[in-house]
């Protein structure tokens, strides 16, 4: 959905707009309570791990700051939200904050500030591409509110999200009587984790209002911001709310602030599926080396949904690289010659053992490099169909439903669920049910969520920069140019060929790493509405880690990319 206004109504849509934007603001501002003393200390081991701790030297801070419940009524009680810190570097040349959410909803931002701030740390000052970011760290403190629910008063374990892990699958388990069972499981657990009560006191509104009544709090005049996939959800409704206090803002992987959460979910499969085609099927079935035998597109997919559910419901969504998908083609086949003994009731440790065994011996290609590669990753995959007993994180899964079920209206009946699980099962696979499953869960969710937020239109917010790899799957590119459609006085930055989820500090693509660097250091924004740039990979890390010492920059960048990919 994008917002496109022209001819003699705009000066009356643009003050209307600007009429909406100063009453939410004034309203919210009006709720505010005064500035809070943060309290802060070192942080704890259960929060943040001691490496890091010992590593920052006294740099790394947690804090506490009470809060009210409900910004709308005070009178609901307070609650202590939790605040993280790295200090500036260079306390003499310190300049501000910079605040950040790393996604989710639901990302522990203890699990990302450590290791982002570290890679800036770690950054040479003389360096072309990163030398900024050196001088960011030395002149900010890097700070990152909680979400709500993570920390502190929390959900209680909700149990496994139906449908969310590696268990049943409502694109693959087709069946009407599982669909029924599915739906029961939705409603139930639905009930059971929205009806707590942080869930009336969670999302995103309320995260907003924590990060707005954290900057009054460290006295900062305005609030620097860098937030990656749903925190550029966050970003765009702070400014929204706030947009005389906004600093520097860079929405990081943008997802479209112009539709709702459940449009959103809508477009994913399709997007998944085409870049899963495009640049990993297109690879391996036009390459020799990956050893496959299957001729085009449609065989491929065809083989896929042929192998065993079970597995089926392990492997799709997870599957990244050529080398995942060679792995798992092959896999499919020995899981076919095991299927008997597995429905005997044969032990996992049994059959698993005897698929590792073979996978040592198998010549996966007559590469050498390609062949260790896709034995590496059938290793993994086989590893994936153990049984697993883990209990979801409640506070996680309850933390991303009360923002995911009530930021926005779910409007899909049942029936119209249904008919979207079987439409992405003929279309749409490889992105797994997980959509379905949340759109049922939001559909039953009992909350009308105390701060609820309407999707806003159009803006007039100060510049902001956003910055995009060309191709991904979570916050698509079309998404955020629709974003960009919205906000007038935007820039954004796209990384031509670029497979990624979270761009800045992750590539060595000058126009992305010296265009965000520039622009937080100096508020200068590149020159043209949108610039395109092609990816350039972060250099091989030269420096090898001692024992005891800090991870080397590529260590770092690989961890980041992995937590990113499921933020």
């Amino acid at each position: 959905m994008s917002h496109r206004i022209s001819g003699p109504a705009l000066p009356v849509v643009v003050a209307l707009i600007a009429a909406q934007c100063f009453q939410a603001n004034a309203l919210a501002a009006a709720s505010l309570p005064p500035p809070a003393t943060i309290h802060w200390s070192a942080c704890s081991a259960d929060l943040v791990s001691e490496e890091w701790t010992a590593a920052w030297s006294g740099r790394l801070e947690c804090g506490s700051m009470r809060a009210p419940l409900s910004y709308a009524r005070p009178e609901s009680g307070y609650v202590d939200v939790t605040v993280l810190r790295v200090k500036a570097g260079v306390p003499a040349e310190r300049q501000g904050a910079i605040f950040f959410n790393f996604g989710g909803p639901g990302a522990h931002p203890a699990d990302y500030l450590p290791l982002t701030a570290a890679t800036w740390n770690l950054a040479s000052a003389n360096s072309v591409i990163d030398g900024d970011k050196r001088r960011l760290a030395d002149r900010y403190d890097l700070v990152a509110v909680v979400p709500r629910g993570l920390e502190g008063p929390s959900f209680d374990p909700c149990g496994n999200a139906p449908g969310l892990g590696s268990g049943p699958d409502p694109i693959i388990d087709l069946a009407d009587w599982n669909w029924a069972g599915f739906v029961r499981d939705a409603r139930e657990f639905a009930r059971r984790c929205g009806s707590q009560a942080m869930a009336r006191y969670a999302g995103t509104r309320a995260h907003v209002l924590d990060m707005e009544h954290a900057r009054r709090s460290l006295g900062e005049p305005v609030l620097n911001y860098i937030g990656v996939s749903y925190g550029s959800w966050v970003g765009y409704r702070y400014a929204v709310l706030f947009p005389e206090h906004m600093g520097r803002f860079v929405l990081d992987s943008s997802m479209d602030v112009t539709a709702t959460v459940e449009q959103i979910h809508e477009t994913l499969p399709a997007v998944a599926q085409d870049l899963f085609e495009r640049h990993v099927i297109r690879q391996v079935v036009t390459m020799p080396a990956y050893g496959v035998t299957e001729p085009d597109t449609k065989a491929v997919m065809t083989r896929l949904n042929g192998i065993a559910a079970h597995a089926r419901r392990a492997w799709m969504t997870r599957m990244q690289t050529p080398e995942d998908l060679a792995a798992v083609l092959t896999l499919g086949r020995w899981i076919d010659d095991e299927r008997q003994m597995w429905l005997d009731g044969e032990h996992w440790d049994t059959v698993g053992a005897r698929l590792r065994t073979r996978a040592e011996a198998h010549r996966f290609s007559t590469v050498s490099g390609v062949d260790t590669a896709i034995r590496t990753a059938a290793e993994s995959f086989i590893d994936m169909l153990r049984p697993s007993d883990e209990t979801d994180d409640g506070r996680r899964i309850g933390t991303y439903l009360a923002a995911t079920c009530g930021d926005t209206p779910w409007t899909k009946s049942i029936r119209q669920w249904r008919a979207t699980a079987q439409w992405t099962a003929a279309r749409y696979p490889v992105k797994g049910g997980g959509g379905v499953m949340t759109g049922l869960i939001c559909h039953h969710w009992p909350v009308d969520a105390v701060d609820a937020f309407p999707v806003p239109g159009l803006i007039a917010a100060p510049p902001m920069l956003l910055v995009h790899a060309e191709h991904e799957a979570a916050t698509p590119l079309a998404g955020a140019r629709r974003t960009l459609e919205a906000l007038p006085a935007a820039r954004m930055i796209v990384s031509r060929g670029m497979l990624g989820h979270g761009v800045f500090g992750m590539s060595g693509t000058p126009c992305v790493e010296k265009g965000v660097g520039r622009y937080l250091l100096t508020g200068v924004l590149p020159p043209a509405r949108s610039t395109v740039c092609d990816f350039r990979p972060s250099p091989p890390s030269r420096r090898i880690r001692e024992p005891g010492a800090w991870p080397t920059t590529g260590d770092l960048h690989e961890a980041l990319r992995l937590r990113l990919q499921r933020s």
